[in-house]
């Protein structure tokens, strides 16, 4: 396994790659990893992040009296902290109130007003608690945690293709230049070509519009 991707993996699953990864990136054999090793393990994953994030995060999970090494739990929080996308953290806490979960009104309130999913009920917000969230005592409460709530955003329910649209109703037969698509070309930018930023979330922000075809 090469990725750092691995949220949507059994628990199980993915504290033992943890541990084959730690053990493997722990040149020294010493049960630990300092910053020179940890960034070589990054390299090897392809995982290119500024160094200064890196440091940063690094000494966050190094928590038992800044020895400047991470042991096997310290390396799992900051993997965790490696794997949490900011863009579904942020979605998190808008509509949690600011909360480090979302409750069953927390989340009918983000897939009716983000997701754009109507008559959603109770019900139905609880077995995607249940279906996605890992930790028990979450499940407990009917409560979705951020390793939950990516599991359900990763997975084919929270996909912005409607599966529907698998099977193919139209006649597909004719040269390609005889069909229309709604398209966007520099798709990435926010203005012209030449003075703009690029956003990434102006690929949602056309999807949404209803191109089907980005740059």
């Amino acid at each position: 396994m090469s990725s750092l991707l691995l949220s949507t993996l059994n628990p199980l699953v993915v504290g033992t790659w943890l541990k084959q990864t730690f053990t493997e990136a722990d040149k020294n054999g010493d049960g630990s990893l300092s910053i020179s090793e940890v960034l070589q393990l990054l390299h090897k994953l392809n995982v290119n992040l500024p160094r200064q994030k890196v440091k940063q995060m690094f000494k966050e999970a190094d928590t038992d009296d800044n020895q400047g090494t991470l042991g096997f739990e310290e390396f799992c929080s900051f993997y965790k902290m490696m794997s949490t996308r900011r863009d579904l953290y942020l979605l998190m806490l808008t509509y949690s109130n600011h909360k480090d979960h979302l409750d069953a009104a927390d989340l009918a309130r983000f897939l009716e007003l983000e997701q754009k999913m109507t008559k959603v009920t109770k019900d139905h917000c609880l077995e995607i608690v249940n279906k996605f969230e890992p930790c028990p005592e979450n499940q407990k409460q009917g409560v979705l945690g951020i390793d939950g709530f990516t599991n359900y955003m990763r997975s084919p329910a929270g996909d912005i293709f409607n599966p529907e649209h698998y099977e193919v109703m139209q006649d597909m037969t004719r040269p390609l230049c005889d069909y229309f698509i709604a398209s966007s070309h520099n798709t990435y930018l926010m203005g012209d070509q030449l003075m703009s930023q690029s956003r990434v979330d102006m690929y949602a922000w056309v999807l949404q519009a209803g191109c089907r075809c980005v740059e």
